[in-house]
């Protein structure tokens, strides 16, 4: 199990290695520095910060994640029918979670599943686009 790393420090100021006050953490549990053809893991990792702040922008509207909802619900009905498999219990169990994960009640409960299994970030940027796409 990987741990996730505190990389650098981001300041009103800009970037830096070591502060001397407490500043907004960048981590991630792993850089994909080279994979993406980037010059130092300090680039990777401010890009990373800023897509993060983008998505808390984005996804800080309801009619934004509504259609996030729907067009990854469509997406994978879809590959699944081109796959010769019917989505009806994918939509179904979708549905379900959305559901599950929408009730603040229960959040505890995800991260700590989340956790147990090695996940230390819940971000979206870090359970989709590290774990899934970027995953080798």
């Amino acid at each position: 199990m990987q741990s996730t790393k505190t990389l650098f420090r981001v300041e009103s100021s800009g970037i830096a290695t070591n502060p001397p006050r407490p500043a907004a953490f960048a981590t991630c549990v792993l850089c994909r520095t080279e994979l993406l053809n980037l010059g130092s893991d300090s680039e990777f990792l401010a890009k990373l910060f800023g897509i993060r702040k983008a998505l808390n922008v984005v996804l800080a509207d309801a009619r934004n994640k509504e259609f996030l909802k729907a067009s990854g619900k469509q997406l994978v009905a879809d590959f699944l029918v081109c796959c010769n498999h019917s989505p009806t219990e994918f939509a179904s169990a979708f549905d379900e979670i959305v559901r599950f994960c929408g009730e603040e009640s229960n959040w505890v409960t995800i991260e700590d599943e989340l956790s147990h299994r090695g996940v230390s970030l819940t971000d979206v940027f870090e359970t989709l686009v590290s774990k899934i796409k970027l995953h080798r």
